[in-house]
């Protein structure tokens, strides 16, 4: 299988930055008269392209994989991409591989760290489909990859892709990237932590522009962007992965 790079990591909770995966990345069914057919959005684009109308329902898109409740309430759900593409394809064996072994061993493991939920949120909005999936671990802490996909062909959506599809400029738009996540890192550990000797090199670290580099991006419900940031917490000196806007 091609090998993707993930953009994965443990983070004690998900912060939204008012601002999936991979490196290679990120039904409708037919309706009586009597009911209301899916809401499409048309989106006009370049001279050179034509226009495209897509669904703006996420779930038309991603279809439950594998799906139990288990004894206590802890809810396991994996996704399927449904997108009849050569990535979306490779997405969906990455996500198997990665979340059907948490699947199989969900209440097995008596352990003061084992993983209570699996789930995937998907957003649909200028033309881009991307599927968050999440395990949640002790209630706090999370496991995440992040796939990102061009509904006009099905192909996966590269941070370069991402930024050149909204029309953004890819300098200016990391520059805004960083001061968010500087100030969002302030707002989170400076009052605990800012006489942690580790407090400083905590954020140098996370604003390194090659760490900054690992994001990868998504628009959330309302088409704002969100991205998937490295940061090293304060906490335990950890590099996690924190849902991040602008």
């Amino acid at each position: 299988m091609k090998k993707l790079q993930l953009f994965t990591v443990l983070s004690a909770f998900v912060i939204v930055l008012a601002f999936s995966g991979c490196e290679l990345f990120q039904k409708v069914e037919d309706v009586a008269d009597t009911t209301a057919p899916p809401e499409t959005e048309t989106v006009t684009v370049a001279e050179t392209e034509t226009e495209f109308e897509y669904s703006k329902d996420p779930d038309d898109y991603v279809e439950v994989a594998m799906e139990e409740e288990y004894g206590n309430g802890e809810t396991y759900v994996i996704p399927k991409i449904t997108l009849d593409s050569k990535d979306a394809k490779i997405a969906n064996e990455e996500i198997l591989d990665i979340y059907e072994p948490i699947f199989n061993v969900r209440g097995e493991v008596d352990s003061s760290y084992r993983c209570t939920d699996i789930s995937y949120t998907p957003y649909v909005s200028n033309e881009i489909l991307s599927v968050l999936v999440s395990a949640e671990y002790n209630g706090n802490a999370y496991y995440h990859t992040l796939y990102t996909f061009d509904l006009r062909d099905g192909s996966a959506l590269t941070p370069s892709k991402f930024i050149k599809k909204l029309g953004l400029d890819e300098e200016q738009f990391y520059k805004d990237l960083k001061k968010a996540v500087e100030e969002d890192f302030k707002d989170r550990f400076y009052d605990s932590f800012s006489d942690d000797p580790d407090y400083e090199d905590c954020l140098e670290k996370t604003l390194d522009d090659n760490n900054l580099a690992d994001s990868n991006f998504f628009l959330n419900d309302d088409g704002l962007i969100r991205a998937l940031v490295p940061m090293y917490y304060v906490t335990d000196l950890r590099l996690h992965y924190a849902v991040v806007g602008m």
